[in-house]
């Protein structure tokens, strides 16, 4: 619903819509709250289709927020905003016991595309007190184990653990990285 408005050019009122949608998924009585976004026992308490139709619909926001956000750079909170939605995303995906439940796994991988986007081009501070460079690792490796059994993603996200550990100066687990994509990645075969 929230894109439906977003492609009639009503960035604010797709927002909205998927602000919403999330208080659908909040204990009785409450508003979703972009700084507060959901409790531990909130999370627990998601299905597998409740789980997806809130991973997409953060992910969604974190979009539509980075979209005002470049509409106008001074707009901090849309910034703000903006990264904490993909950061809220893949961390509800982490914790959420429904995980388990899905036949696939992918609703969770532009989280990961979105967040290795803001890692290379934006400022942000990571969350728990995490430096860059360990939540960049981390983010990395928790791409490629969700891409497992996926080549195409495989292949992206080994590329992007790649390179955050050229960016670290970590040039030889770089390249073995690059290695075990080598041997995901068949350009005869997946290039068509």
């Amino acid at each position: 619903m929230g894109k439906m408005f977003d492609t009639m050019g009503s960035k604010s009122k797709a927002v909205d819509m998927n602000r919403d949608i999330l208080t659908l998924f909040k204990v009785e009585g409450s508003d979703y709250s972009w700084e507060a976004g959901f409790t531990f026992s909130e999370i627990h308490s998601l299905g597998p289709k409740s789980l997806e139709v809130v991973v997409k619909t953060l992910i969604g926001s974190s979009k539509l927020w980075h979209n005002i956000f470049h509409l106008n750079s001074d707009n901090e909170e849309a910034k703000k905003r903006g990264v904490k939605c993909c950061m809220d995303a893949l961390d509800i995906f982490d914790r959420a016991l429904a995980k388990t439940k899905l036949s696939d796994r992918s609703v969770i991988y532009p989280g990961y595309s979105l967040m290795s986007d803001i890692a290379r081009t934006m400022t942000y501070v990571p969350p728990n007190n995490m430096s860059h460079e360990e939540f960049e690792l981390s983010l990395g490796e928790n791409f490629v184990k969700e891409t497992q059994y996926q080549q195409y993603h495989q292949c992206r996200a080994l590329a992007f653990q790649a390179d955050i550990m050229r960016k670290q100066g970590r040039y030889e687990d770089a390249l073995s990285v690059i290695d075990v994509m080598k041997s995901v990645y068949k350009p005869q075969l997946h290039s068509r």
